[in-house]
């Protein structure tokens, strides 16, 4: 099947619990038979029930208990099919999120933790998703439509990327190039979170706080730093950077703005 085949499916398999009466599920079977064909060869109680009057509910149960065996078995042929039918509907639960800021933020997060090993997220995207509530409620991020969209395009790729991957084909990893993968990976993190958090402290340079403020700041940056080159699990380091994003919500939003972006880089 090919992504749009799979979008079709859904498609149908989300119609068919709207259609009720003779008429509705003769022209549902119709479409049906002209998007699959010959394929479409199931024995369904409406060619021989065909009027109204004949055509009764428990008739219509069984029809539509057989098309979604039929819609569900071809989904069922691959594994893949299956999970770009779950993304199919994570892309529309994004678009139904659109105008609840509350419902975009619980998306974000959602897909985010869902398929954070799989998709590589922007910055922006990785801090919403990890934030706590006080960090939305004191306005220091903003989840909007156009992050959404780009979390449902994300979705829609990696969809697409799969369904052209043969489905059986399993690589087998040599653990020597696994564990050297691991130690460049580190290696890059490390890197990378050094000159963000160089950048940082230029930032706190310029901005002119206080003595005792800007103590308490490069201190933090030196904490999320080590934490960032550390050995830790990530769900370690995920632990000890609400403390850090308790502390950024204690000290404002200018501070938050400096702080906040490094937190993704410091959980690798």
């Amino acid at each position: 099947m090919t992504y749009s085949q799979i979008e079709k499916a859904r498609y149908f398999i989300k119609k068919i619990d709207a259609v009720h009466g003779f008429p509705e599920m003769d022209s549902f079977v119709g479409e049906l038979r002209s998007y699959y064909d010959l394929f479409f060869n199931i024995d369904l109680k409406v060619y021989v029930h065909n009027t109204v009057a004949s055509y009764n509910t428990q008739f219509e149960e069984k029809d539509k208990a057989s098309i979604k065996s039929f819609l569900e078995s071809r989904l069922d042929e691959n594994d893949t099919y299956k999970t770009i039918f779950e993304i199919l509907g994570l892309i529309d639960e994004g678009k139904e999120s659109f105008g609840n800021t509350n419902q975009m933020i619980n998306y974000v997060s959602k897909v985010y933790y869902s398929y954070n090993d799989k998709i590589k997220f922007d910055k922006t995207t990785e801090t919403a998703a990890t934030a706590p509530s006080e960090v939305f409620n004191l306005g220091m991020i903003q989840v909007d439509e156009n992050m959404v969209n780009g979390i449902i395009n994300k979705l829609r790729s990696y969809g697409v990327s799969l369904i052209s991957q043969p489905s059986h084909a399993k690589t087998k990893s040599n653990p020597q190039f696994v564990i050297n993968n691991t130690n460049t990976a580190t290696a890059s993190v490390s890197v990378d979170i050094s000159i963000s958090i160089e950048q940082a402290k230029q930032q706190v340079e310029d901005a002119g706080f206080g003595e005792q403020q800007y103590k308490d700041i490069m201190d933090k940056l030196s904490e999320i730093e080590n934490i960032g080159k550390s050995p830790d699990s990530k769900g370690t380091k995920w632990k000890k950077s609400k403390e850090i994003l308790k502390w950024c919500t204690e000290q404002g939003i200018e501070i938050a703005k400096i702080v906040l972006p490094l937190l993704p880089q410091m959980l690798g």
